[in-house]
């Protein structure tokens, strides 16, 4: 059995690419600075081990994050039994609502499915305080009612119950009793119980297989019988066809047996009394039928026991003693060889290395520098730190740079950003012609902006085509220019025009939704279409 929880954890995977990215290229700047130190073959073999040691450290680490991963998506194999302390019951009442349950064979001439509703009716007024689940069986399984202690619910069910509540034809118990193990919570405190409604006249054999998986997890399943074994006509629920149904005693007998045989799950109550997880058999006519129910959550109610359950292996703790084998690892590896690079720091070089140092923080000052942090800034809303950085480079006048010009455009943007669209105007007009082609674009792109913002769809157009001219892979401009036209189209065109527009555009409206309609229709024939065929390739009888 191998399942793991939250498989959504291993999209952390993805940070390995970056974070591999960042240390090759500050190794690329290492090496390259030892390079401009270091010009004997003493840098060569002192890179050498630097690589050693970089690569082991990077893929220890690597792994270790990969184990950390691995751990948290609750990965597990394996199984186990495990005692789980009990209080309470919990019971699923599993109704078989097929069309051979329609038999007219009970005691008062009355069917079987409505023997089961007196027959469930008079169980749950000796139940309350037990929470109750209500599943249908037919072709298919369906948790009508999920687990409640309000019998409201499911007392109004149980007098509407009949073949016509489910499409799905034939009988298949088996997944009526799989939709009832869904209906129990997972690791409930509760003592689980299945009973099962049915004259056992089955058409898939998957009855056997389910009540073995509940066995499995220490949930008891009980048949209660109801018909006759003399066998009775009924008409199947294609409203042609006439079979014979019987109360399949003897086969739900050998079904109990063998579960039973091939169970080894147990329940211990306290003092030592054990209490075993088992299938069972009754007929509802037999005298104590209800009484042999209730002893079952009886004794839940009165005692505390202990259920095995079988529960996966989680393997989170294996996992994380890998990731700190290989955390420590590339600790170990990471200092490997690199005795042989100490002496960059002793007093004939520690000059060198600290002009270089001193050199890549006063690097980090350049207008370059400004002008991305400025961008970091607007990006992150800090509109006052934006302006700030990107007014300190714009105003060294001394020489015009690329710099400069990104910061007045930044500046724009940022009182674009501010709604001062008058001062961003000035800014972009500052940004000179020589600037580089893809800059002027982006500067009359938001220029036409302003001027959509301020209704001026004239010098907006003129702007966006500018952007064009200067980008022609500008598509937000081309959209634009096409946006200002029908805009200036319609200030041009009489009212009247524009009210018969409107008109159209609204009478349009219709066809359009009439057309999706339409198209929601034939989906849902489609889908009707290909049930029917399934059904009509289906050869098991509705019964």
């Amino acid at each position: 059995m191998f399942s793991i929880e939250r498989p959504y954890i291993f999209w952390g995977i993805l940070w390995i690419i970056p974070l591999c990215l960042l240390v090759w290229l500050k190794f690329r700047k290492m090496k390259k600075s030892l390079g401009g130190l270091l010009g004997s073959s003493y840098t060569a073999t002192t890179i050498a081990h630097l690589n050693h040691a970089i690569f082991m450290r990077t893929f220890l680490r690597v792994l270790s994050w990969v184990c950390v991963l691995l751990a948290a998506a609750g990965i597990s194999w394996g199984s186990r039994n495990v005692p789980v302390q009990k209080s309470g019951c919990a019971v699923c009442l599993l109704f078989d609502i097929s069309y051979s349950m329609t038999a007219e064979d009970e005691k008062g001439g009355i069917s079987r499915l409505d023997a089961v509703k007196q027959y469930s009716q008079a169980l749950l007024d000796n139940m309350y305080g037990t929470s109750v689940s209500v599943v249908l069986a037919k072709g298919d399984g369906f948790v009508a009612i999920p687990l409640t202690e309000d019998f409201t619910a499911v007392r109004t069910l149980i007098d509407s119950l009949s073949p016509e509540l489910m499409s799905s034809a034939g009988t298949s118990l088996g997944r009526g009793i799989d939709a009832a193990l869904t209906s129990f919570p997972k690791l409930s405190a509760q003592s689980d119980f299945i009973w099962v409604f049915t004259d056992g006249d089955e058409t898939d054999d998957k009855l056997l297989p389910a009540m073995n998986s509940c066995l499995e997890y220490g949930i008891p399943v009980t048949i209660i019988g109801f018909g006759s074994e003399d066998g009775v006509n009924i008409t199947t629920g294609d409203g042609k066809t006439s079979v014979t149904t019987f109360l399949m005693a003897n086969r739900m007998k050998n079904y109990v047996s063998d579960a039973n045989e091939k169970s080894s799950v147990f329940k211990h109550g306290l003092n030592a009394r054990k209490y075993i997880a088992e299938a069972s058999f009754i007929t509802a006519a037999e005298t104590g039928s209800a009484q042999k129910l209730f002893e079952q959550i009886n004794f839940s109610r009165e005692t505390d026991s202990f259920s095995y359950e079988i529960q996966p292996i989680k393997r989170h703790k294996l996992f994380i003693f890998f990731a700190l084998i290989f955390l420590a690892l590339s600790f170990i590896f990471g200092e490997l060889n690199l005795e042989n690079i100490k002496h960059l720091f002793d007093k004939g070089n520690t000059l060198l290395v600290s002009l270089a140092v001193c050199t890549l923080f006063a690097s980090c000052h350049s207008e370059r520098k400004d002008v991305m942090d400025g961008v970091w800034a607007y990006y992150n809303h800090n509109l006052k730190s934006a302006t700030s950085q990107f007014l300190t480079v714009s105003s060294r006048s001394e020489n015009n740079t690329d710099a400069q010009y990104y910061a007045l455009f930044g500046l724009a943007t940022t009182y674009i950003s501010l709604e001062q669209y008058d001062e961003a105007l000035k800014k972009l007009e500052a940004i000179p012609s020589d600037a580089s082609d893809s800059l002027l674009s982006a500067s009359f792109y938001n220029m036409g902006i302003i001027y959509e913002l301020q209704n001026d769809f004239e010098s907006a157009l003129v702007c966006f085509k500018k952007a064009v001219l200067k980008n022609p892979k500008n598509q937000n401009a081309k959209v634009n220019v096409e946006f200002c036209n029908r805009q200036l189209a319609i200030e041009v065109a009489p009212n009247r025009e524009r009210e018969l527009q409107g008109a159209a555009e609204s009478k349009d409206e219709n066809p359009l939704e009439k057309e999706i309609f339409n198209m929601i229709r034939e989906n849902d024939k489609n889908i009707w279409k290909k049930m029917e065929s399934d059904e009509h390739e289906n050869d098991t009888l509705d019964y």
